[in-house]
Formats: structure tokens, sequence, C-alpha cells
């Protein structure tokens, strides 16, 4: 049984989404007759209600597991009927409601396909912006909007990249709304950001030369061992990117291109290996371990990615069962597991 821990950033995302609906409800009582529509209004009331729910269940321990299915269930279902309906009516308010149950299916859905709710959240947008301006001013009336974007186009590319698959959901101009900041929180260079994106838009047109040259540029940006926790999930992220273009590339059968993959998984899985799990910002190594789990090619990378899955879910708030499950079976199906 491994210890229960909890990071610094461990709830950071839902805390702002908690934050923002706070906001939200106390404009609108201190505007003169209230600026949301009742929907909007309920809205924000059973999500907050919801958010309340599933971070109590994984927090209290003396509740009957069976309670908290039926709480959990029922707020669940509140939530979703009033999020409809606000959709309906394409109030704005939505898009929290979205990025909500976005957040949970990111935390416990299947890994990487998260693009249910972000095509919502697209169409809902488009109805109301049609350029950055557009949603900046949009983001005046609703406190917190710009950020809610930012993780939604995020969780956009990352799902791409997870996946392996070609095209975006949302645009170059929606990615303006990822400030230095959310990099930080995050851990992930700039460029290497930019080089997910390009690989996750270039579809059959990949030029294999250039890419190749890409992956060894994130390779040798990587800093010293022995740095610190951010330089060293940047160094993840830089091999995240080297394995996510070398995947793609060459001849499945090279050898050259097998020795190169998994040099990478192995920089990879160093990093994974020495990173602390109270670290606040561990939890952001779960594409890096992906990746790396699904392209390892010997049982000593297969364990250390085994183990970041079981500090995932040995946290206050545990995550990321389907990753290692969708690792585990690519494992027995080569014979590593």
């Amino acid at each position: 049984m491994h210890d229960r821990y909890t990071t610094v950033n461990q709830y950071s995302f839902i805390k702002r989404l908690a934050a923002f609906y706070e906001q939200i409800k106390d404009a609108n009582t201190q505007a003169s007759g209230g600026f949301l529509a009742p929907e909007a209004i309920e809205l924000v009331s059973r999500i907050w209600d919801f958010i309340r729910v599933r971070m109590k269940g994984q927090t209290v321990s003396n509740v009957s597991t069976d309670r908290q299915s039926v709480d959990e269930v029922q707020s669940h279902v509140d939530a979703l009927m009033r999020l409809t309906e606000a959709i309906d009516k394409a109030h704005p308010i939505a898009l929290f409601g979205i990025a909500t149950f976005a957040f949970f299916e990111v935390c416990d859905g299947s890994f990487g396909e998260w693009q249910c709710h972000l095509n919502g959240a697209r169409s809902l947008l488009d109805f109301h912006c049609h350029n950055k301006a557009d949603l900046d001013r949009l983001s005046r009336e609703l406190t917190g909007l710009n950020e809610i974007v930012a993780h939604l186009v995020w969780f956009d590319t990352m799902g791409a990249i997870i996946r392996g698959s070609n095209g975006l959901i949302f645009d170059d101009w929606h990615r303006e709304t990822l400030s230095e900041e959310f990099f930080a929180n995050v851990g992930c260079p700039v460029d290497t950001f930019h080089l997910f994106v390009t690989l996750a838009k270039a579809g059959n047109h990949i030029n294999t030369l250039d890419l190749s040259f890409e992956a060894l540029d994130q390779l040798l940006l990587r800093a010293e061992p022995g740095s610190s926790d951010m330089t060293l999930v940047e160094n993840a992220w830089r091999c995240t990117a080297a394995i996510a273009i070398i995947s793609r590339i060459g001849d499945v059968g090279s050898l050259s291109r097998r020795k190169a993959l998994s040099t990478a998984v192995d920089q990879a899985c160093r990093v994974i290996a020495i990173m602390p799990p109270t670290s606040g910002i561990y939890i952001h190594l779960a594409a890096t371990a992906y990746l790396a789990g699904m392209h390892a090619t010997h049982p000593r990378q297969c364990e250390i990615v085994r183990a970041y899955w079981r500090h995932c879910r040995a946290s206050d708030f545990p995550r990321y069962p389907d990753g290692q499950a969708k690792c585990e079976a690519k494992w027995r199906a080569e014979g590593l597991a």
C-alpha cells in the first residue's frame, strides 16, 4: 500500500474553477438586478455542488462508499442537466461547466480521449467569439474565461500528441490565451509546446528531415541531471517531444529508428524515476509517462512508468487509471509484462 501524498498544485485548476464560480456569484449579487440569467446562476450553483461532492469523495473516508457514490451520481446528473440547459441557450457561462467536466474527464476518463467536451466548448466559443479581441471582451464580463480557454486548448494539444492524431480543435488565436505563467505551472518550455502544435497540425505533410532535427534539438536542450524539479520537468517535456516525433517518422522496422526511440524513452524514464512524487509538478509528467510507456522496449522502462501511474493513483486525488491500463495492454501484447 502506498502512502497518500498531497502535491502543491494537485487541485490547482479545480481550485481556480471554484474561485471563478465564487467571483461570478459575488459579482452577480452586487450587480443591480443581477447580470446573469437564472439558468446561468443555477448552473454555477450546481457545478459548485458537483465539484464539492467530487472532491469530498476523494478526501473524506468516514462516509460509506455507497453514500458517496449516490451523492456523486446525483450531483453529476444535476450539474449535467443545468449545463445542457445553458448550452441550449448558448450562455457563455456554460464554458465553465464544460471545463469542469473536461477536467474530471482528463483525470479519470479514457486517457487522451478528451475531444467530446472540447468540441462542445469550441462550438460555444464560436457563437460568441470570432477572434482574440472578442474573447478578451467576453472575459471582462466573465472572470477567468481566458484562463479556462487556456486549459481547454492545452487539453486539446496534449490529447492530440497522446493519441498521435492529426488536427486540433482550437485555432492559433485560442492558443494566445496560454501565458508564461501557465507554461511555468505545467513546466513545459514554450518552444516545446509550439513543436507539439506543429506536429499535431502537420497531418500527412510531415517533413521527416526537419522533424528529425527538431527531435535532436529537443534532446540537446535538456539540462544536466541534478537540476531543480522545474528543470527536470522541462527535460521531460523535451523528451516527450522527441518521442512524439520519432514515433511518427521513419520506417517502423528501421533499427536506427528503434535505437533513437529507445534512447529518448530512456531519457524520459530517467527523469520520471528521479522526480519525487511529492513535487507539486509531478502530475504534469503524465504525457511523458504515457508516451514512454507506449514505446517502451525493456521491462526496466515499464517498471518506471508503472511506478509513476501507481503514485498517481495513490495521491489524494487519484488520476489517470486508463493511462496505466493502456500501457499494460501494450506491454502484454509485446511480451514486456
